[in-house]
């Protein structure tokens, strides 16, 4: 959509573009407001804007404005996280912890999301949760596991269903498997 720009008098303010786009294809239209969304805050990003660079890390990781950069995402979640944002923090640990567009490091990315955590990031909550349960990238601990996953519901974070089902399964899995090596 970047070719716009050059087809459209820079006189023309956005709002006429968007028109035209629209009028054209809604789907033309979202695309070019998302690329210069993304232009925006790349900007400010560069300029050392730490919500904005969580905000460009987010679009290239998802995709929005852009292809998928994972490369990109890591750059900008990095330099936010460095700064202390707490979604940047999560981001780039689960980026770690599924080993998306990096090698997978679960220490790091206990690292990361533990940091999310402690500011009251209730997605990082629920993962560092999970990652005491199941002991990944931390020794398993059921009372930290409980904690954390309490903090988590109490900030309002309901994961999806889908994602909820297989957490139990791996918790069952898990505990079941303490439980049995309790009885030997």
């Amino acid at each position: 959509a970047r070719w716009m720009s050059a087809l459209v008098p820079m006189k023309f303010p956005c709002v006429a573009i968007c028109a035209l786009l629209l009028s054209m294809s809604p789907a033309l239209a979202v695309d070019y407001l998302l690329e210069e969304q993304l232009y925006a805050r790349l900007k400010r990003a560069e300029q050392g804007d730490a919500q904005a660079q969580y905000a460009a890390g987010d679009m290239y990781f998802k995709g929005r404005g852009t292809l998928v950069d994972l490369e990109q995402a890591r750059i900008w979640l990095e330099r936010a996280a460095d700064n202390g944002h707490r979604k940047a923090e999560f981001r780039l640990g689960y980026m770690y912890l599924k080993g998306r567009g990096v090698e997978r490091d679960h220490a790091l990315a206990y690292r990361l999301i533990r940091a999310s955590a402690e500011k009251r990031y209730a997605p990082a909550q629920f993962y560092l949760g999970q990652m005491y349960a199941l002991g990944i990238g931390v020794g398993q601990n059921r009372n930290r596991a409980l904690k954390w996953l309490t903090a988590s519901l109490e900030e309002g974070y309901r994961p999806p269903e889908d994602e909820l089902a297989r957490i139990r399964a791996d918790l069952d899995r898990v505990m079941n498997g303490i439980e049995d090596s309790g009885k030997q």
